[in-house]
């Protein structure tokens, strides 16, 4: 697949990328079919109304996907909340600068902020002992942050349930508050 390089984002995921390759043939973080754009949303509420491949820079938060295992991404297959999925965008938020720091700094930096906004979302503290919710992420890729039309600095949190096998499991509904 060609994809134009200011369109790709990557998928930083430590440890959870292997739960979440237990999905196999899910789409979702990672390599996704090309998206068509915009989702169709609710006017009044902006939630998802139509299940639909989107570009990654439509997603929202609040919007639910599904994930697999792949590390670039392109787009992302969104579905409404009430429908059966792997994940839910519950954090976004920019980096700053003008030079590209480096893989390295950028994974830390989305990291430590979806970390730190886990807790709120979900009402449980990330790798509490018997909590099976988890996060990944979206973030930049260096082509895309020194494109001087994109400036992609954006970074996305996941949030996702861990099925206690190894893998992820199929939720229906917000994870927001799932842990009180």
């Amino acid at each position: 697949m060609t994809t134009a390089p200011t369109a790709r984002r990557i998928a930083a995921a430590g440890a959870s990328l292997a739960l979440i390759g237990a999905l196999g043939g899910c789409a979702g973080i990672g390599g996704l079919l090309s998206g068509s754009g915009q989702p169709q949303r609710d006017d009044d509420t902006g939630e998802i109304t139509q299940p639909g491949d989107v570009d990654v820079f439509s997603l929202e938060v609040g919007d639910c996907l599904n994930l697999s295992d792949e590390t670039e991404v392109f787009s992302a297959a969104v579905v409404p909340c009430s429908d059966p999925h792997t994940g839910e965008i519950y954090h976004a938020f920019d980096l700053a600068g003008d030079e590209w720091p480096g893989d390295a700094a950028v994974s830390t930096a989305a990291d430590a902020g979806c970390y730190q906004a886990f807790e709120e979302f979900t009402g449980v503290a990330y790798g509490e002992e018997d909590s099976l919710l988890a996060y990944d992420f979206f973030a930049p890729v260096e082509d895309g942050w020194n494109d001087p039309d994109l400036r992609d600095r954006l970074i996305q949190c996941v949030v996702y349930k861990r099925d206690g096998r190894g893998g992820v499991a199929e939720v229906t509904g917000s994870l927001e508050g799932a842990a009180r």
